[in-house]
């Protein structure tokens, strides 16, 4: 910036690039900027007014009149600034805009970093110099070595987090990788504080500061992009340096994009001809679609190790594959079908489960399509206690064979589960113990996303309410078994087929006793028999709980018990001949003795 007669001006190359859609740390440009010009310490403000005839600031150090405070028009862009001296930080501020029709518009500032008690006006903002001390965090994300087998994402308020320094390390103790904060931005600006008080913007790198200590990855929630206006490259522009701000301003480590359907389809929630076929007659928004791609690309190419989301509820095609070959360049996707049907299906009575039996197994049709994020955030999960059907014990058990069905199915997981303040120590053992297993076995963390290492043993049982499944990686060791049962109902010798003959040792129980249930059979083996199952010819007969699932374990038998079991087969087999040869001596005796007297 420089100051001359006309005021506070962009320099000639940050215009060009703002024009061009590409100064993507604009947000050090735009907005409202404490700052000293020719000894005099006052704020600059910069703002994009597509088609105005003139724009002016407004605020309480010129009540609200913006005759005396004309922002200059830079060359002949549509950006205006304008230093004004004096103004202080925590000033309250809009913009005036006068359009060409005669008409007047008052406007909040689209990068302004801080709002008002009402979220109407903006608030002149501090620089903020925050004592980071997450540098080995970062360090490590640098260089790629980020654990992403066991990925698990807590969504939660960053607010909850503030002023008790131990939830961070039960967070780290419950297993979660990542924490999601839901509420650290709003609509469509950079930064609101509506509500909150301004110093919101310190404690929120605070909270991730400490995550990161810890150990803990952070995401955050509620980036959208409009479908309106994205014509102009400059509003392009607006969205790409927003999410690079809070990316690299805030050390987040991803992004969760929201409603991006809307942002899509240009029809999207619209009747007939409340919108308009984009160039090539089709409902896609053009626009938008580059503004995800550039987006993404410049994301990634800054640091590759972010993670971007898509929260994306409809049908698009491509959404986690790369650029280069077509895609929408996200690392994941929300799964957000699977999330609506199996939420409807806890909430069923398991007298009436077998009617929507498809909640359990229809994500594996579609399921390696994309990269899926099985995301349940809190939005989804509110009033879920009141809702489930049964006892407390029986809505308990629900939640806990819910959750580990989910943790344990393909795809990453995203949560906000949360039970009754009496049950939640048994219920924080559980969720660690089900991000311990899949952390520590490849089949369910690392190969995740190869389509050979999840197969249905049995996915048919409609009226039982069960199902059953294997997971696999390419080590033999260390293929594990599902089941689950979702009817209220015990089944004591249930039989399920298995591919290989062995042990199959009982590794995690949802129902633990440890867990507040009163099941004690962790640890248990079972032996396969020759016994056809499921289409396969060796099966494991075992008692299955009600509201249960129970993950399993196989273990090869060694070679002493091959060549144990072989002598024994052999042993049986000798028997087996010689009672045959013992039979056969009798009969011949018997047919001699007749032939005798016969004579």
């Amino acid at each position: 910036m420089t100051y001359n007669r006309h005021g506070y001006e962009i320099s000639l190359s940050a215009l060009q690039k703002l024009r061009q859609g590409i100064h993507y740390e604009a947000y050090h440009t735009m907005g409202s900027h404490r700052t000293v010009i020719n000894g005099m310490w006052g704020t600059g403000f910069v703002v994009f007014a597509q088609d105005a005839l003139g724009v002016s600031v407004i605020g309480e150090f010129n009540d609200w009149n913006g005759d005396n405070c004309l922002m200059h028009r830079q060359q002949d862009s549509d950006f205006f600034a304008l230093f004004l001296p004096g103004v202080e930080v925590g000033a309250k501020y809009r913009y005036e805009i006068r359009t060409r029709d005669g008409e007047k518009r008052i406007l909040s500032d689209p990068y302004g970093r801080l709002w008002d008690k009402d979220g109407v006006c903006s608030l002149v903002a501090d620089e903020v110099q925050f004592p980071w001390e997450d540098a080995a965090w970062m360090e490590q994300r640098s260089l790629n070595k980020q654990d992403h087998a066991g990925f698990s994402v807590y969504e939660t308020s960053v607010f909850s987090l503030l002023g008790d320094a131990s939830v961070f390390s039960r967070l780290k103790k419950r297993g979660f990788t990542h924490v999601a904060l839901c509420d650290i931005r709003d609509d469509e600006r950079i930064f609101s504080v509506s509500r909150r008080a301004e110093g919101d913007e310190f404690r929120i790198r605070e909270v991730i500061n400490s995550l990161h200590k810890e150990g803990i990855g952070v995401l955050a929630k509620g980036f959208a992009i409009t479908g309106e206006r994205l014509e102009y490259k400059e509003i392009r522009n607006y969205y790409i340096c927003n999410l690079l701000y809070w990316l690299e301003e805030f050390h987040l480590d991803g992004v969760i994009i929201s409603d991006l359907a809307e942002a899509l389809y240009l029809d999207y929630g619209k009747q007939d001809g409340e919108w308009k076929p984009n160039i090539y007659g089709g409902n896609e928004n053009l626009e938008a679609v580059e503004v995800i791609k550039h987006g993404n690309s410049i994301a990634k190419k800054r640091d590759e190790n972010v993670l971007l989301l898509a929260d994306l509820d409809a049908i698009w095609p491509q959404v986690t594959d790369l650029l280069e070959d077509g895609g929408l360049g996200f690392d994941y996707r929300y799964d957000t079908d699977f999330t609506k049907s199996f939420l409807t299906y806890l909430k069923t009575d398991p007298y009436f489960r077998s009617g929507n039996h498809e909640a359990l197994t229809e994500r594996m049709i579609y399921t390696y399509c994309d990269r899926f994020i099985k995301a349940f955030p809190g939005e989804a999960l509110d009033r879920l206690w009141e809702d489930l059907p049964g006892s407390e014990a029986d809505r308990f058990a629900t939640i806990k064979a819910g959750y580990a069905y989910i943790v344990m199915m393909p795809g990453k997981t995203l949560s906000g589960f949360e039970v009754p303040e009496d049950r939640k120590e048994a219920f924080y053992r559980m969720e660690a113990d089900c991000h311990k297993l899949r952390s520590e076995h490849p089949a369910l963390g690392a190969a995740d996303e190869d389509m050979d290492n999840f197969h249905w043993i049995n996915c048919f049982s409609r009226n039982d309410c069960m199902v059953s499944f294997l997971r696999k990686s390419g080590h033999l060791g260390d293929t594990l078994m599902g089941i689950a049962n979702f009817a209220n109902a015990p089944k004591q010798d249930f039989c399920v087929g298995v591919p290989l003959e062995g042990k199959y040792e009982i590794v995690f129980l949802s129902d633990d006793t440890a867990y507040g249930g009163s099941n004690r059979g962790r640890g248990s083996r079972f032996e396969t028999t020759e016994k056809e199952c499921d289409g396969f010819s060796y099966s494991v007969t075992l008692p299955v709980e009600p509201l249960q699932l129970i993950m399993l374990r196989y273990i090869p038998y060694t070679e002493e018990e091959l060549l144990k079991f072989a002598v024994e087969k052999a042993e049986e087999i000798r028997r087996q001949l010689e009672e045959e040869a013992r039979e056969k001596a009798r009969k011949m005796s018997v047919l001699l003795q007749k032939n005798k007297w016969s004579k």
